[in-house]
């Protein structure tokens, strides 16, 4: 009887090995393609509720389920290739196959898409704090371009043990860590924004900002936990591969916040009329311009998109215009750019 070939370092334990391993791959597959099936929805539902948005938003969302697809392919041919192909071939089982290491990056560019999308929005909100949005958008980068060095060392050392390596546990370790910024700082901000509008609307529209604020919160708390599993998963357990399981869904749960943030304008503007305030919602803010000089005062207003059936002419809807406070208008569908005018969207 011919000797069974040693058993790379890294490779998963014999017998009990697999279903922690790989096990945690096919399972962890099956059930991010479920949570795919709500990103197409999501996606369906968005180009056919709001086929008026600015073609630069509607080609993010078009780029962020293409890449979301491409997770799908990348994660199905790694399962492929581990329990079909290559099952029971220690050697295979010990590297990172191509598709695997790929798909980490497709992963993360789902994830600073998004992120930065926030931080356009936060922008929005208020434009004369331009720094607080650009630092965010400065250090999700750098947490992407840290997910782009690890993705070519581990090309060179494709170990599933590649986290014993300082050469990608300082990068994992610090891309986690600029990415957990990034993530609260996007909800602590919004949060701090919207309840600053508190002071200057009526009270029953607080309501509609409570439910923003609470989006917003669960949007960051859901992105926080799957971030945080999947850091330490992958450096406690990195042979177990039990990392997959949250890091897979890492591109579903971004994507579809991304998504949800857009389609909820249709349940946000039914809030508005069953507040009997219409489809706009005023966010006056005040500018402290320092010491000797004057406030500024600054009105956001915000219109939600008309029900399907309504007869009003959209270009009396989306008007903008810039008076002498600063009055930006904030509108679901972008109207057609003025000279003079001056456009924000929600």
């Amino acid at each position: 009887m011919a000797d069974l070939p040693p058993i790379p370092q890294g490779a998963p334990p014999a017998g009990t090995g697999l279903g922690e391993s790989f096990g945690v791959m096919l399972l962890s597959t099956i059930i991010v393609a479920a949570l795919y099936g709500i990103t197409v929805l999501q996606t369906i539902y968005y180009y056919g509720r709001f086929p008026k948005d600015s073609w630069v938003l509607k080609t993010t969302v078009a780029v962020v389920w293409l890449l979301d697809t491409a997770t799908i392919v990348l994660d199905s041919h790694a399962v492929y290739y581990y329990l079909i192909d290559n099952f029971n071939n220690p050697g295979a089982m010990a590297t990172e196959v191509w598709s695997a290491q790929v798909e980490v990056l497709v992963t993360y560019t789902v994830v600073v898409i998004v992120q930065l999308f926030f931080v356009h929005r936060i922008f929005q909100l208020r434009p004369y704090a331009w720094y607080i949005p650009l630092a965010m958008g400065v250090v999700a980068l750098a947490s992407y371009g840290l997910v782009v060095v690890i993705v070519a060392r581990v090309f060179k050392t494709p170990a599933w043990q590649d986290t014993d390596t300082v050469s990608i546990n300082d990068p994992l370790i610090a891309n986690w860590a600029l990415g957990m910024v990034v993530d609260i700082a996007i909800t602590v901000v919004l949060c701090w924004y919207l309840s600053a509008e508190k002071v200057y609307v009526r009270h029953k529209t607080h309501r509609l900002i409570n439910k923003i604020i609470v989006f917003s919160i669960n949007r960051g708390a859901i992105a926080a936990v799957v971030q945080i599993f999947t850091f330490l998963t992958k450096l406690i357990v990195p042979q177990n591969l039990v990392w997959l399981a949250f890091h897979n869904a890492l591109s579903k749960v971004y994507a579809n916040s991304m998504l949800a943030t857009l389609n909820s304008r249709t349940a946000l503007r039914g809030m508005m009329e069953s507040d009997g305030d219409g489809t706009e919602l005023t966010l006056p803010t005040i500018r402290n311009n320092g010491p000797g000089q004057r406030d500024t005062h600054q009105a956001a207003t915000l219109q939600f998109a008309p029900a399907p059936s309504s007869t009003l002419d959209r270009s009396s809807i989306t008007s903008v215009y810039t008076d002498d406070y600063g009055k930006n208008v904030v509108d679901i569908y972008p109207p057609v750019e003025k000279r003079g005018t001056a456009s924000v969207k929600v």
